[in-house]
């Protein structure tokens, strides 16, 4: 049954990863068009579309043009092998709700990875979704994160506002020791990719926060 959970967990974060990069960049052809390479535009085969197999099969270069591919898409395959293997500890009365946050997750934070954007409007299927499966509303200890990091984001613009509102929706449906235990993680986790990036450049948050939840749901 883990297996299984991984593979679902392996598609599911394929699938997210490509559909915001399709709505960046392609938005006109998120329904209309089979998946292709971005570099030569060649519809790719069902062969060419496994998670993580088909990546490392080809060297993780497109098979018609020899094209480095992004290893977000590997990395974002891996990560979603993890979280399903997670979730498939819980409890299963809890799974949804976890399934939802973290799908939520993968989808910002590679919005995040290819632009470094994040709209409020991407948020809302996902809280709609999460507010049918939800047993509690934690709405103080929301409200308390929210000022506290709508500070940082006024102070030197020191927070996107993206990833205020992104917060403020798992802050709603996670416990106050698990909002807090998952941001601590998401600022470790921060400050190591700044010591090992070693660049002045703004970084994406939302992976981060991705990376914490994950770290949440091992200790929770």
């Amino acid at each position: 049954m883990c297996c299984f959970y991984f593979i679902i967990g392996t598609c599911w974060a394929s699938f997210l990863t490509a559909s915001a990069w399709r709505l960046l960049y392609q938005p006109h052809t998120f329904f209309a068009a089979r998946s292709y390479c971005e570099n030569c535009q060649h519809v790719l085969a069902f062969y060419e579309l496994i998670p993580m197999i088909s990546f490392l099969w080809q060297g993780g270069k497109c098979r018609h043009c020899r094209q480095r591919l992004t290893p977000l898409f590997l990395i974002g395959e891996c990560l979603g092998g993890v979280a399903g293997l997670l979730i498939y500890r819980l409890p299963l009365v809890q799974q949804p709700l976890a399934g939802i946050l973290s799908a939520c997750l993968f989808f910002c934070a590679a919005m995040d990875c290819f632009e470094n954007c994040l709209m409020p409007l991407w948020l809302l299927p996902f809280g709609a979704a999460a507010f049918c499966c939800a047993a509690h509303l934690y709405w103080l200890s929301a409200g308390a994160v929210t000022v506290l990091l709508y500070g940082l984001h006024c102070w030197h613009n020191g927070l996107g506002l993206g990833d205020v509102e992104l917060i403020l929706l798992l802050a709603l449906f996670l416990t106050p020791s698990q909002i807090w235990f998952l941001l601590f993680a998401a600022c470790c986790f921060a400050l190591l990719g700044f010591l090992f990036l070693k660049t002045k450049q703004q970084q994406p948050f939302v992976p981060y926060l991705l990376l914490g939840y994950l770290i949440t749901l091992i200790y929770f």
